[in-house]
């Protein structure tokens, strides 16, 4: 999501991946959401955000393995990535 933003903004493509079988991760990034525990939304750790996304990747990747909650539903080797708005 872009700034002063937040995963839900993007909810019309997320629900279309999904309904067409992708397995769909929108993480909210912590400083420049909408919600942000800090007193304005800031683009200062926009260069984090690829950091957060690997990180988002990295535990869904985990969460495959058996008797986690996506077992067998991520195939690392195939990932992509979509944005919306700073994306």
């Amino acid at each position: 999501h872009g700034l002063a933003a937040h995963r839900r903004d993007a909810e019309y493509l997320t629900a279309h991946l999904a309904s067409h079988g992708y397995v769909v991760v929108a993480p909210d990034f912590p400083l420049s959401k909408v919600t942000t525990p800090a007193l304005l939304p800031t683009s200062f750790d926009v260069d984090e955000q690829a950091t957060d996304l690997v990180f988002v990747a990295d535990e869904a990747i985990d969460a495959t393995a058996p008797l986690g909650f996506l077992d067998g539903l991520v195939d690392a080797a195939r990932l992509g990535t979509v944005g919306h708005s700073l994306g």
